[in-house]
């Protein structure tokens, strides 16, 4: 099985995992992330890959939601863990959903609230693409925020993408609308039925 295939299962046992666990959606961007960069470290290969991405869940769990495992031990070999513990002691890399947050809060906006649902349902549309594995989670976060403003401006007065936008991602409205980051997300939204029918719904509101 090639890696575009072989990310596409582990990522959808990744989700089954975290479901299992109840721990947050940031928890699971974040070890889906972590997935990615243990590939790109040569941590990965044929035989341990599903026990990689359980550890990557596993070891994000332990680091922001330790409670979570008082009743779940996972059974990966030892040696698993300790590689993707080291790999999350030295990562810096920002949250996907936190970014989300930030950029809700700083444009005024609900970060409990349907809107916010939606941006975060297109995070996670982009987490399943491998197209945009690659991309600054930054980036892909002011996408979904953009995508949100653009999809409900009905519901919305003033502009679509506010200077206190710009100023807390760094990213401008006519770049995004240039961007191929924000076509192919597009592109993921309306090919998914569960989010077209949010969107129409939205619209005839």
């Amino acid at each position: 099985m090639k890696w575009p295939q072989q990310r596409a299962v582990l990522v959808g046992g990744m989700v089954k995992r975290a479901a299992s666990m109840g721990c947050r959606d940031a928890n699971l961007t974040w070890a889906v992330q972590l997935l990615d960069v243990c590939r790109a470290d040569r941590l990965i290969d044929t035989n341990d890959a599903t026990q990689i991405a359980d550890a990557c869940v596993a070891a994000c769990v332990k680091r922001l939601e330790p409670h979570l495992l008082m009743d779940y031990m996972p059974d990966d070999p030892p040696h698993t863990h300790r590689q993707v513990m080291k790999r999350v002691a030295v990562d810096s890399s920002v949250c996907g959903i936190g970014c989300l947050d930030g950029l809700f809060a700083a444009a005024g906006m609900d970060t409990h609230g349907r809107l916010f649902s939606f941006a975060k349902y297109l995070m996670f549309l982009s987490m399943c693409d491998i197209n945009l594995a690659a991309c600054d989670v930054r980036l892909l976060a002011a996408t979904a925020v953009y995508i949100t403003r653009k999809t409900n401006q009905g519901q919305r007065a003033g502009g679509i993408w506010s200077t206190a936008l710009v100023g807390q991602s760094l990213v401008s409205e006519s770049a995004l609308e240039s961007g191929m980051t924000t076509l192919r997300m597009q592109r993921l939204m309306w090919r998914d039925t569960r989010t077209t029918k949010g969107v129409r719904m939205s619209e005839d509101q």
